[in-house]
């Protein structure tokens, strides 16, 4: 797999991941449940129909749109795409119209992917839509094993053309993890673009990732978590996980070392 982007010169227990790419092994091209539609995939189409099904007492137990009621059906989809990717109990932006995540509900997650082509073979973190990530089923355990009962995992089967079925069972992954370690003024020059209050713009290059410096004290035994300063743009990986799904011989997308401080 490979060491991406030392600084042999800095003591560095931290590793940073960009968004994996698009459109082959680490992201295959494809939709949550199959494209319904030019305007909707299936996963989407299937949230806001078993919204409508519901009683209004459920409905406002679900998701309820604070200005506007009358899209609670349209927007609870979306709703739902970002417990996946945001922290739950927290509002996914500043925007009077944004709610606090619920928990992931059991008919919330996807139930398979359908990627636009085949594959011989997929990494072991893949990026879907929306920059939801799913883990086969060698990283799980790994994962497991040094954060119990902090991160959740749903089953998720990869279809693909031809009524195949990629062999190895997958499983979305909801990051438990979020934290709040970035110290912006350790950072290298040039690296941090910043994009609103406390919050910067993506930069997955090796040198965007690897002049981040981030704080011991403050993400102390974490292994596997999700920077507030940048959301779903950045998840963050200690030596122990990295090593151990380097000793595993598995393949993830590129991941640069970052600065402790």
């Amino acid at each position: 797999m490979g060491c991406f982007g030392c600084d042999e010169g800095n003591v560095v227990v931290v590793w940073g991941m960009a968004d994996p790419p698009l459109g082959g092994v680490y992201g295959p091209y494809g939709d949550e449940e199959g494209t319904v539609d030019n305007f909707g995939n299936g996963w989407r189409h299937r949230l806001k129909s078993y919204y409508a099904d519901q009683t209004p007492e459920r409905q406002k137990q679900l998701f309820l749109h604070p200005s506007s009621p009358g899209l609670s059906a349209h927007s609870y989809p979306g709703y739902v795409v970002d417990k996946f990717v945001g922290e739950i109990g927290t509002k996914i932006s500043n925007s009077p119209d944004s709610v606090a995540l619920t928990p992931i509900l059991e008919h919330e997650p996807p139930r398979f992917f359908a990627t636009e082509k085949g594959f011989d073979a997929l990494a072991s973190i893949i990026g879907l839509c929306n920059r939801i990530c799913a883990v086969d089923e060698a990283m799980k355990p790994i994962i497991e094993r040094l954060e119990p009962g902090i991160h959740q995992f749903f089953p998720l089967e990869i279809r693909m053309p031809r009524g195949k079925v990629y062999p190895v069972p997958y499983f979305t992954l909801a990051v438990g993890n979020h934290l709040d370690s970035l110290v912006p003024d350790k950072c290298k020059e040039g690296v941090l673009r910043p994009d609103g209050p406390d919050h910067y713009l993506a930069d997955g290059s090796k040198k965007g990732i690897s002049g981040r410096a981030f704080a011991k004290a403050k993400f102390g035994d974490a292994h596997l978590w999700r920077e507030r300063h940048f959301g779903a743009l950045l998840t963050c990986f200690s030596d122990a996980l990295q090593a151990e799904i380097e000793r595993a011989g598995l393949l993830i997308p590129k991941h640069y070392k970052m600065l402790e401080v």
